[in-house]
């Protein structure tokens, strides 16, 4: 996959924008900022200047965005709906949880949510007739919802995902297993994809504009 980086001013504030350039059957191209970075998922034949054309609109939603995190004052979200904060903790899964803080939260979630990506990652293994046995690990990214190593035959996915609703955690599942048949971004692999997840494109919007469900 190629990628490109330059930086970018707005506001008299710098932004580092890294680009992924995908499959030229990608329609869209895709813009989030995170810690002064905007990651852009783009189709391959989008040229840089268009790029910065489309950034001097998007930017002041981009930087708003960032505020309306994945956490409000009522509560935190999970699996696309919003658990309220009482008293210090939260409640899911019929279990009270102690919220100290994100990174506390996080740690708490890897513990929780592994188990439920495991199961995910078997279901779709099995009907898409993967036959990597794949490990499944949950890390605190900043660059990337999701990976697939051929080398250590594992299947990563970011924490962040624990957010979103099921099905769009879903479609990030099939899209790393997808690697499975085809390492790159092409057409071929995107067949892929769009066959088990056939609104993968709606899902993908919904994920990046931190629609959670």
């Amino acid at each position: 996959m190629r990628s490109k980086e330059f930086y970018y001013i707005h506001n008299d504030k710098k932004y580092l924008v890294h680009i992924d350039y995908k499959s030229s059957r990608q329609r869209n191209n895709y813009y989030r900022l995170r810690d002064n970075t905007i990651f852009v998922s783009a189709n391959a034949f989008t040229s840089e200047q268009s790029i910065i054309n489309s950034l001097n609109t998007v930017i002041d939603k981009l930087v708003s965005k960032v505020n309306n995190n994945y956490f409000t004052k009522d509560g935190v979200y999970i699996l696309g709906e919003l658990y309220s904060l009482k008293d210090g903790f939260f409640k899911f899964d019929g279990k009270n949880y102690l919220f100290g803080n994100k990174e506390m939260f996080y740690k708490k979630m890897k513990v929780i949510a592994k188990p439920y990506f495991e199961s995910r990652v078997r279901h779709y293994s099995k009907i898409m007739n993967v036959k990597t046995n794949y490990k499944v690990s949950l890390k605190n990214v900043k660059t990337r919802y999701g990976s697939n190593s051929s080398c250590t035959k594992t299947v990563a996915f970011n924490i962040i995902l624990i957010h979103f609703s099921p099905e769009i955690i879903d479609s990030v599942i099939i899209h790393e297993l997808a690697h499975d048949f085809h390492r790159n971004h092409s057409s071929n692999f995107y067949d892929v994809v769009y066959r088990y997840c056939p609104n993968y494109d709606i899902l993908d919007k919904k994920l990046r504009k931190g629609v959670f469900k």
